[in-house]
């Protein structure tokens, strides 16, 4: 007679997200110093950015108080930039909940898009992402749509020497993933997300990930071959957030038969 192996469970180890994710960053760029820029979002509203050699000056819509906050900022292209920064707390605010802006920004084009990232913690941990397709204050640009440019492309983005992380893009709303090299955790996943065009060959990736409360915002340049953004969450080691970059590489390119095409080919979605 048949007898089943017991299941043995052991305690779980520790998993750290603080991986080498900044090595193939680009450096961090001054072109931004002592300029303003004000971003007109999709709901109406429009938002002042002040840039100092360390610090970003905002207000929040509806506020009379201006914020300030270091910021990391990459230029990826001529006049293009990645910035991302944490929103500081205050005495006696909520310490459960911490707040996050990325900014994608095409000057060229006056294409931009505004990411709010937030981690509620509690009971049941909520990290949610709020975008707002943006157009750049008197560039006469036009806000961007999500784009089924990227279905079928394969490509990776190598962190740092032998870590990488590949993507495949499934659909406008769906990308999978898993790490590559030397990842202690190499393990794969398929996550919800958006897919957004900002000029030739660039795009601003965001998604949170289905098993953890991770978020992440990328902006991606297939003319360079860069990558930069953030990674915003909490792991065994508690809350984090932090800049990324990579160096990206194209694997390949599906092409679907007719009447087989992925959801948002052809569809409303597919335009950018």
């Amino acid at each position: 007679m048949e007898t089943l192996q017991p299941q043995i469970f052991r305690p779980k180890e520790p998993y750290d997200d603080h991986e080498a994710w900044a090595d193939n960053r680009l450096p961090s760029t001054d072109v931004l110093v002592g300029r303003e820029i004000a971003l007109e979002r999709d709901d109406g509203r429009t938002v002042t950015y002040a840039f100092d050699e360390k610090d970003v000056f905002w207000q929040e819509p509806g506020e009379r108080t201006t914020v300030q906050a270091p910021y990391h900022a990459v230029e990826l292209r001529d006049d293009v930039f990645s910035v991302d920064f944490l929103h500081p707390t205050g005495p006696g605010e909520n310490t459960w909940k911490r707040v996050a802006t990325s900014l994608a920004l095409n000057m060229d084009n006056g294409a931009a898009i505004l990411v709010r990232s937030t981690l509620t913690f509690g009971d049941k941990t909520d990290f949610r992402q709020e975008i707002y397709p943006c157009r750049i204050a008197g560039s006469g640009g036009t806000f961007p749509a999500i784009t089924a440019e990227l279905v079928g492309r394969r490509a990776y983005a190598e962190y740092s020497d032998g870590t990488a992380a590949e993507h495949v893009y499934l659909n406008p709303r769906r990308i999978a993933w898993q790490g590559l090299g030397h990842f202690e955790y190499s393990g794969s996943q398929c996550d919800e997300c958006t897919t957004w065009k900002l000029g030739d060959e660039l795009f601003l990736l965001t998604f949170v990930r289905d098993s953890d409360p991770t978020g992440v915002v990328l902006l991606l340049d297939y003319v360079v071959l860069r990558n930069a953004g953030m990674i915003m969450g909490r792991d065994d080691a508690g809350f984090f957030h932090f800049p990324v970059g990579a160096r990206l590489v194209v694997l390949g390119q599906t092409t679907y038969p007719p009447g087989y095409e992925p959801a948002g080919l052809g569809g409303p979605s597919a335009g950018a």
